[in-house]
C-alpha cells in the first residue's frame, strides 16, 4: 500500500485547511488499495482479519486496517468529521467482531478515538451526525449506559435523555427514525422522544429547521404530516400516490412517492417527488424526467434520499444508481459519477460521501475500498485513506 511521509501530509492537510476544504480530507492523496495478488497474501490477510477479531483489545489502527473501509462517516456543523469501522466475522453471523471510531476537527487533527472487541451478532454500532458533535457507542469498560456524546474537539460531555417527547424548534437534529423517532436539541445536549407524530402510525421521519415531517393518512387520502413547536398540519399527496420516504434540510422537504398504498407486496414504482421550499407551507411535485428516471428505480431497503444542506435533493439505490439536484431548485437533475462501485452514498451538508466496500464481510478488500468524497455534486470524487491522516 502506497504511503506518504508525515511532513508532506502535514504541509498538504495545513494548505487544505487554509482553502477552507471538507474538515482537510487529505483531499488529492487517492490511492487504491488492490486485493491480495497470490494465494499466499489471501491466507496472511485471513490469518491477520481474524487475529484482530480475536483480540480482546484490540487498537483502533489494527481495527482500521482489516476493515479497509469505514461503515458510516458522519460531519458536524463546523466540519468535524466522524469515521466507524466494524468488523466481523466472515464465516458466519455469529462470532467475534471489532469496532472503531475516529473523530478530526474541523482543521484534520485527529482528536479521539476507540477501539473494542464485539460480538458479530450484535451488529454495526449505531452512530449519529449532530450539529455540534456526535453520538457513538459507549465502550465496554465505560460507566455509561448508553451511546457517547463527543464534541468536535474530541471531548466526552454529558447527554441528557428525557422520556417526555420534546416539540421540535430550529436546531434539533433527528437522531432515530425506527420504530420511535427521537431528536437531539444542541442548546441542552438533550435526547427525547419527537413529539407532534405519536398519533400516527409511521415509523417514517424527518426534522428540517424545526419542523417534523411524517405520513398519515385522512380519509382515502395519504398525507405529509407536519409538527412544529407544538403546531400541527398536513397536506395531502397526489392522488394515488403514497409517501415511501421523506428526508429533510433547512427549509427544503422531499416525499418520494410510490404508486399504490405503503407497504404494499410487490414492486413499487417511484411516481414523482413531492418538494417544500419553505417549510411545508406550500408543495410541488418533480415528475419523471430524461434526466431522473423515476421509473426505473425501486422501493427497497436500498432506496436512498437525503437533501444536503444548500437545498439539493439526493435520491437513488445503495447498491445502484444515484441523482442528485443541479441547485436548490430542484427543477433539473444529473446523474452522479462513480469512479468506483460505491455501497452507499450519503449527503453530509454540502458534500457527498460514498464508501466503496464489500457487499458482505470479507477477508480480502476491492479496488478503490474506502471513503470516497465529492464536493460537486457527484461529478468528481477523491479517496480519503484514514490510515494515513493523524
Amino acid at each position: 500500500m502506497f504511503r506518504q511521509d508525515h511532513s508532506t501530509l502535514a504541509q498538504l492537510l495545513k494548505l487544505a485547511a487554509a482553502l477552507g476544504l471538507v474538515a482537510a480530507l487529505a483531499l488529492g492523496l487517492a490511492s487504491f488499495r488492490q486485493t491480495p495478488t497470490t494465494p499466499q497474501e489471501a491466507v496472511e490477510r485471513e490469518k491477520r482479519y481474524n487475529e484482530v477479531l480475536e483480540d480482546a483489545h484490540p487498537s483502533v489502527e489494527d481495527v482500521v486496517e482489516i476493515s479497509g473501509a469505514p461503515t458510516e462517516a458522519h460531519r458536524a456543523d463546523d466540519g468535524a468529521l466522524m469515521l466507524m469501522y466494524h468488523a466481523t466475522y466472515v464465516e458466519d453471523d455469529e462470532g467475534p467482531a471489532a469496532y472503531a471510531w475516529r473523530v478530526y476537527d474541523a482543521g484534520g487533527k485527529k482528536v479521539a478515538e476507540h477501539a473494542e472487541h464485539s460480538d458479530a451478532e450484535d451488529g454495526p454500532p449505531t452512530t449519529h451526525g449532530l450539529p455540534d458533535g456526535f453520538l457513538l457507542p459507549s465502550s465496554g469498560d465505560s460507566t455509561e449506559s448508553g451511546p457517547v456524546f463527543v464534541d468536535t474537539a474530541g471531548k466526552r460531555r454529558a447527554l441528557k435523555s428525557q422520556a417526555a417527547p420534546l416539540v421540535t424548534r430550529p436546531g434539533d437534529r433527528l437522531i432515530a427514525g425506527d420504530v420511535e423517532p427521537r431528536i437531539y436539541r444542541p442548546s441542552t445536549r438533550t435526547e427525547a422522544p419527537l413529539a407532534g407524530l405519536e398519533h400516527l402510525d409511521t415509523d417514517v421521519a424527518a426534522v428540517g429547521n424545526g419542523v417534523a415531517y411524517g405520513f398519515g393518512r385522512s380519509g382515502s387520502r395519504e398525507q405529509v404530516h407536519m409538527s412544529e413547536r407544538g403546531r400541527e398540519w398536513s397536506e395531502d399527496l397526489p392522488a394515488g400516490c403514497s409517501g415511501l420516504l421523506v428526508a429533510a434540510e433547512g427549509e427544503t422537504a422531499v416525499v418520494a412517492l410510490g404508486l399504490g398504498p405503503r407497504g404494499s407486496l410487490g414492486r413499487t414504482q417511484i411516481d414523482s417527488l413531492f418538494v417544500t421550499s419553505d417549510s411545508g407551507r406550500s408543495w410541488r411535485s418533480v415528475p419523471e424526467s430524461e434526466q431522473l428516471p423515476l421509473g426505473s428505480i425501486d422501493d427497497s431497503p436500498d432506496l436512498y434520499l437525503d437533501v444536503l444542506s444548500d437545498g439539493r435533493i439526493v435520491l437513488g439505490e445503495q447498491l445502484g444508481r444515484t441523482w442528485i439536484a443541479d441547485d436548490g431548485e430542484n427543477r433539473s437533475f444529473h446523474e452522479v459519477d462513480r469512479p468506483v462501485p460505491f455501497v452507499t452514498v450519503k449527503a453530509e451538508g454540502r458534500t457527498l460521501v460514498a464508501v466503496a466496500d464489500s457487499e458482505y464481510p470479507d477477508y480480502d478488500l476491492v479496488e478503490g475500498e474506502g471513503l470516497w468524497i465529492s464536493e460537486d455534486g457527484g461529478r468528481s470524487w477523491e479517496l480519503f485513506d484514514d490510515g494515513r491522516v493523524g
